[in-house]
This record gives C-alpha cells, structure tokens and sequence, in this order.
C-alpha cells in the first residue's frame, strides 16, 4: 500500500473513531485521550488559580492606591500649613 493510501485509511479510521484501527493503535489513542483530559484539567485549574491571583492583587492593588492618596492629601494639608506658618513669620519679620 503506498503512503498515500495508508494515510487515507488511517484518516478514515481515525474518522470513525477509531474503528478498524490495530488494538494497540487504538489504546493508545485512548491513552492520548485521557492524558490530554488530563492536562487540560490541570490547565484549568491553573488559569482559575491565576484568575484568583490577578484579582487579589488588583484589590491589593487598588487599596494600595487608595492608601497613596490619602497619603498625598495629608501631605498636601501639611504643606499648606507649613506654607500658612511661614507666610506668617514673614510678616512678622516685615511687620
């Protein structure tokens, strides 16, 4: 049988399920089968546990932020008040 003609036949069988195929062709197949079920069980695990990962640290994320603000207002309050305290020794001095 020529190459081409295997490959038809094996592409026909293949098709069918696996019909026709030898015994060990076909454990082998479901061998492949229940190994990829597999890793793609592990994949999905893996992409909810990444799912999890990325929202824990975009709320981390987002407090983090939330605390840089509240940071960056009350230096903005301590400057100003720095600003108020100076602007009035000034005057004193010039008074």
């Amino acid at each position: 049988m020529k190459l081409k003609e295997q490959k038809r036949v094996l592409e026909e069988s293949l098709e069918a399920g696996g019909e026709g195929l030898p015994v060990d062709s076909q454990w082998n197949l479901n061998q492949l089968l229940q190994n990829l079920a597999k890793y793609l069980s592990l994949e999905e695990e893996i992409l909810v546990d990444l799912e999890s990962e990325l929202s824990r640290r975009s709320s981390a994320a987002s407090r983090g932020q939330e605390a840089l603000v509240a940071e960056a207002l009350m230096l903005r309050r301590e400057l100003d008040k720095q600003r108020g305290i100076v602007a009035s020794m000034r005057q004193a001095l010039e008074g």
